[in-house]
């Protein structure tokens, strides 16, 4: 008797508890350690169930990938959701972007410094980071913190753009003697946030 088919919503359950242990085993013990094999005897499994789940490691890798950034999301909109200032919760999106890359730079650079081949609607689906931006930025300049009208979706590219090169320049450029990014994103915000916002009371000289 055929197995009765899964609801939609039970196939999320069991793909996210996939990708959690794939991601566990990458985080244990690198590329390498993640088989189809070796994810379903995770789960206590055989490789054959997995494979009605991902129809080869590829899509499994790809799916930890998003897993670690939706994660990553989550955490900034919880931190944002702490702040009531809206440049510093501009300012705590973009930093969140960079602690990732910096706390987890395996994992980011899988995510983001590689050509991911999906189409273009499960893009606009597993990377909300853009239409956060776009809508910290809205919020900015609707309480007059930004200095005139501006582009948010033009703006919230280039403020990505900027971090993300930030991070992502020592990486590409590993034989150049360039600093950590560490030592220069704060300073890539700073100066991208004093050029977008109007100045503040505490920031003005006295």
């Amino acid at each position: 008797m055929a197995r009765p088919k899964m609801s939609q919503e039970a196939r999320a359950r069991t793909r996210a508890r996939i990708a959690d242990a794939a991601l566990a085993l990458y985080r244990e013990g690198g590329l390498e350690a993640v088989t189809m094999r070796a994810v379903a005897a995770k789960l206590g499994a055989g490789a054959s169930w997995l494979y009605g789940h991902y129809a080869n490691r590829t899509a499994l890798l790809d799916s930890i990938w998003q897993e670690a950034i939706q994660s990553r999301f989550q955490t900034v909109i919880d931190e944002i959701s702490s702040l009531d200032d809206p440049v510093e919760r501009l300012r705590c999106a973009l930093l969140g972007y960079a602690r990732f890359a910096l706390e987890e730079p395996e994992v980011f650079q899988e995510a983001f410094l590689q050509t991911l081949k999906i189409d273009r609607s499960e893009a606009q689906r597993s990377a909300p980071y853009l239409a956060l931006l776009e809508r910290l930025l809205d919020d900015a300049g609707q309480c007059g913190a930004l200095r005139g009208e501006l582009d948010t979706r033009h703006t919230a590219q280039m403020l990505w753009s900027a971090v993300h090169g930030s991070v992502s320049l020592p990486v590409n450029l590993s034989g150049m003697d360039l600093e950590p990014s560490k030592a220069i994103v704060f300073d890539v915000v700073d100066t991208m946030l004093r050029g977008l916002c109007m100045p503040r009371v505490h920031d003005r000289p006295s």
